[in-house]
């Protein structure tokens, strides 16, 4: 039976808000997005917007949240039907880590969030521990179901491969808030390309630098 009543209608006005919640951090960043400016966005007062989600912290969280349910659309639906290869498997990655570098609070939010929440009685603690897990098993699956088809290094164990793309994410995330001229899709590309010189047996296929003459 659907919901009705005030649980609905709060649900409701939930979604509204974080939906807002997004552009706004999207605009003017992770800093810029005050309680006060998410208010004003959606029209309430500030003890009004935190009603629905009892502290700043908690609508944080709940916005990382939503956008994490986007990562999932955008990366974990497309790694298992990409049609199990490195290129599909790079494109995934790469459409994940452009969106999160091209809305401006959502790294620092997620650096933040993460780092208070590796301790286990924090309230988001199971949340990016299963974040973690849920994108580590999606992972290593395709990089097992490629080796098994003969299109990727067979040498190393499909959980490991797993490990170093997730810890190449991360930390490409946490060293472009120090540098933005990080180029972080181009460093993704050239761990696939490094997978793909070891799977050949000979060397990587390397892009020449706008620099650089072929």
């Amino acid at each position: 039976m659907a919901e009705r009543g005030p649980y609905r209608n709060g649900e409701a006005r939930r979604e509204e808000i974080l939906a807002v919640a997004l552009t706004v951090v999207a605009r003017v960043g992770y800093s810029g997005a005050t309680v006060r400016e998410l208010a004003d966005a959606v029209g309430m007062s500030r003890s009004g917007l935190l009603h629905h989600f009892g502290t700043k912290d908690d609508l944080f969280a709940e916005i990382l949240r939503r956008s994490d349910a986007f990562d999932v659309d955008r990366f974990a639906t497309r790694a298992r039907g990409s049609g199990d290869s490195p290129a599909s498997l790079a494109a995934s990655f790469l459409r994940v880590i452009r969106h999160h570098r091209d809305v401006p609070g959502l790294i620092p939010l997620y650096i933040r969030n993460a780092a208070v929440a590796a301790e286990p009685d924090h309230p988001d603690h199971d949340f990016h521990r299963g974040r973690q897990a849920y994108a580590h098993t999606i992972t290593a699956a395709a990089f097992d179901r490629m080796q098994r088809q003969g299109s990727m290094v067979s040498d190393i164990a499909p959980d490991v491969l797993a490990t170093l793309l997730l810890a190449l994410q991360d930390g490409l995330k946490l060293q472009w808030l120090f540098d933005p001229a990080i180029d972080m899709p181009d460093a993704v590309t050239g761990f696939f390309r490094l997978l793909e010189m070891a799977s050949r047996g000979g060397p990587a296929r390397v892009a020449p630098r706008p620099n650089q003459t072929r």
